[in-house]
């Protein structure tokens, strides 16, 4: 995985070279970097780069993280319905803040992505191997410190299900699709560098299959500053 630090004013084409011509965001839908002006600005840069962009609406893993706050191991349907309400703002928001610039644009809800074969399989796979009290299971407790405040007495463990529902769609967007430049407005995931590196061979191999040889272009966006999840 590369990664590089830029302001939407100072990205060229030669940023990108190498890693296609999409531009993908996975839009955090509780993260408040991600605004109207973001999107606008990430548009217009997309057309003055000739990219297309692919926007994916995480909205529906919050609901794991809201089930483990109040220490629970699966989202209440309520917990459901208000993160999808939530998702339907953002898709809202998004599509008001692109429009009437002329590019090839896309804007997909969570489920469109997660009901898929492959990603229930990719989430089957990482979850086994989180039963495991091995490296994989606390990497993601660790990434959850740095990105989730937790109160209470919550479990750390239980947020580990917002990512064992993300990733795996993520896995299957940058390496199954080719969407291979994401923008965010936060640091990267060193899990996707792991991952890429073959240290999740043994515990993840359809994951690892899925992304031999190639690279993911991480571009922590400078113009924005990410809050906790």
């Amino acid at each position: 995985m590369k990664i590089k630090k830029l302001a939407f004013q100072h990205m060229v084409e030669s940023d990108f070279d190498g890693f296609g011509n999409t531009v993908f965001v996975g839009y955090s839908s509780r993260n408040r970097a991600f605004t109207h002006r973001f999107f606008r600005t990430l548009a217009k840069t997309c057309v003055r780069l000739g990219k297309q962009l692919v926007i994916v609406i995480i909205d529906e893993p919050y609901a794991w993280n809201d089930a483990a706050s109040y220490g629970r191991q699966s989202p209440s349907a309520g917990e459901l319905a208000k993160a999808r309400t939530i998702g339907k703002e953002r898709t809202a928001m998004v599509t008001r803040a692109i429009k009437g610039f002329e590019f090839s644009s896309k804007i997909l809800r969570w489920r469109e992505i997660a009901g898929r074969s492959e990603v229930t399989d990719l989430m089957a796979e990482l979850s086994s191997a989180c039963l495991v009290d091995g490296l994989i299971k606390q990497k993601l407790i660790d990434e959850a410190k740095k990105r989730v405040s937790f109160t209470g007495n919550a479990q750390q463990e239980l947020f580990l299900n917002f990512q064992i529902h993300e990733l795996p769609a993520l896995i299957w967007i940058y390496y199954k699709l080719g969407y291979l430049i994401d923008i965010y407005p936060g640091p990267a995931f060193s899990f996707f560098d792991d991952l890429e590196r073959g240290v999740f061979s043994e515990e993840l191999p359809l994951s690892s299959q899925l992304c031999n040889g190639k690279e993911l272009l991480f571009v922590e966006c400078l113009d924005a500053v990410p809050s906790k999840l």
